[in-house]
C-alpha cells in the first residue's frame, strides 16, 4: 500500500469543485504560523480520479501483489510460499521462512523496501496481527529483527525506518509505540510518547507523511458520528492541529493527506484534502 501512496507526488490544484478554509492552529515553539488548509473535493471529477483510485485500492487491494524485487542487476528477492528467497540466476536461497499452515500459525513474510545492494526491509503479516519487522543483510546472511514489538513499516526517510507497533490490523490494541530506527546502527528511538493512554484508546486510523515528519491520527469509536483528526510533528512531539473529519486517512505526499469515509466513494463523491504548509 505504501508503494501506491508514495507514487502520488503532489496534489493538483482543484478548480471549481472544492471549498477551502484555513484552520486555526498553534505553531511549534520558535516557528512561524502553521496553517492547515482543508479542501473538499469531488472524487467523481476527472482531475481527482487518482484519489478515488487510491481509496478503491485501499479497501479492495485489487492489484496482483508483486513477487520479485530487484536488488542488483544479477539478483532479486523472490516472494513465494509466504517466504523470501534470494534469486541469483537459477539458484534460489531461502532467507526468511514463513508459514503456510492454516489458522493462527499462518505467517506471510513480505518484502518492504531495498536499502542498498546488500540490505532490505521486510515485515511479517500474521493471521490477524503483525508478527515482526526487521532488516536482512544479504552479504552477512543475517536477519536483524526488531524484537521489542511487532512493527508495521510506515515510511523510510533519511536512513531511518519509521514504524508503529500494532499487533492487530485496524484500531488501537494497547500497543501504540511509534518509533524510528536507524538503518545503520539499528538503534530505535520512540516518538510521540506523551499522548495519554486514555486518548489512545480511541485511536482508529493513522497515516505518516513520506518524510516521517508529520503523523496524522484519527480518534473515534465504531458508531461515532464524527471523528477527530490530529496532526503531530514527530520531531518536537507537538500537536499541530485537531479538527472533525472522516474516519480514514492516507498520506499522499510529504505534507498532504486525503481524508474519506468508509466506502463513501461508492455512495457520494466527497473527500477532503489536507495540506500542512511549510514552517521554519
Amino acid at each position: 500500500m505504501r508503494k501506491i501512496i508514495s507514487a502520488v507526488m503532489a496534489l493538483l490544484l482543484v478548480l471549481g469543485i472544492c471549498t477551502s478554509c484555513t484552520l486555526a492552529t498553534t505553531a511549534p515553539s520558535g516557528s512561524t504560523t502553521l496553517p492547515v488548509t482543508s479542501q473538499e473535493i469531488n472524487l467523481n471529477s476527472a482531475e481527482n480520479k487518482k484519489y478515488k483510485d487510491l481509496i478503491t485500492e485501499y479497501f479492495n487491494h485489487s492489484s496482483e501483489p508483486q513477487t520479485s524485487f530487484a536488488i542488483t542487476e544479477d539478483s532479486s528477492i523472490l516472494s513465494k510460499n509466504n517466504s523470501l528467497f534470494l534469486k541469483t540466476g537459477d539458484t534460489e536461497t531461502l532467507l526468511i521462512e514463513g508459514n503456510e499452515s492454516e489458522g493462527i500459525e499462518w505467517e506471510n513474510v513480505r518484502f518492504y523496501e531495498k536499502i542498498n545492494d546488500d540490505r532490505f526491509i521486510y515485515y511479517i503479516g500474521g493471521f490477524e496481527w503483525t508478527a515482526g519487522c526487521g532488516v536482512y543483510d544479504i552479504k552477512e546472511m543475517k536477519d536483524y529483527r526488531f524484537d521489542d514489538v511487532a512493527r508495521i513499516p510506515l515510511t523510510v526517510a533519511e536512513n531511518h525506518l519509521f514504524s508503529i507497533g500494532n499487533t492487530l490490523y485496524g484500531g488501537y490494541t494497547g500497543i501504540f509505540d511509534l518509533a524510528k530506527t536507524d538503518l545503520t546502527t539499528h538503534k530505535t528511538e520512540k516518538l510521540l510518547t506523551n499522548i495519554p493512554e486514555q486518548k489512545l484508546k480511541k485511536l482508529w486510523n493513522y497515516a505518516m507523511s513520506d518524510d516521517g515528519k508529520i503523523f496524522a491520527m484519527v480518534f473515534g469509536l465504531t458508531g461515532d458520528d464524527t471523528y477527530d483528526i490530529e496532526l503531530f510533528d514527530t520531531t518536537t512531539g507537538e500537536s499541530l492541529d485537531t479538527f472533525a473529519a472522516f474516519d480514514y486517512i492516507l498520506s499522499v505526499s510529504t505534507n498532504e493527506f486525503l481524508c474519506f469515509e468508509y466506502f463513501e466513494y461508492n455512495e457520494s463523491s466527497t473527500a477532503i484534502l489536507l495540506k500542512v504548509n511549510s514552517y521554519s
